[in-house]
């Protein structure tokens, strides 16, 4: 799912990225692999702390789905990906690449 802007409220014309992500989730409960990706103006810990953190309805469903047990994140920024069927994944030649754990954990205290 591609969120423009990675906007929560904005991201999916006629589509409600909220009761999607619930979806998502539940689809995920036997485990699976999730890849958040800041685009080429979201790279910063900030930026991608920001958009993880968004709330919709009291609650924050993209930070929610990342902490979900079993499942496994990757965090990246690029300007593209291209995903395969087996969950391995290329990304563009512009921004910072897949996020170490202690990148992570960085960008965690901005959430």
């Amino acid at each position: 799912m591609h969120l423009n802007g990675s906007s929560l409220p904005y991201g999916l014309i006629d589509q409600d990225a909220t009761e999607l992500l619930a979806e998502l989730k539940g689809s995920l409960a036997g485990g699976g692999k999730v890849i958040w990706v800041g685009g080429a103006d979201a790279q910063t810990d900030f930026q991608l702390a920001l958009s993880l953190k968004q709330e919709e309805g009291g609650r924050q469903p993209l930070k929610d789905l990342l902490e979900t047990p079993g499942i496994c994140t990757v965090i990246t920024g690029s300007s593209s990906i291209d995903v395969k069927p087996d969950g391995t994944f290329k990304l563009g030649t512009v921004g910072r690449g897949e996020l170490t754990e202690r990148d992570v954990q960085q960008m965690r205290q901005f959430m």
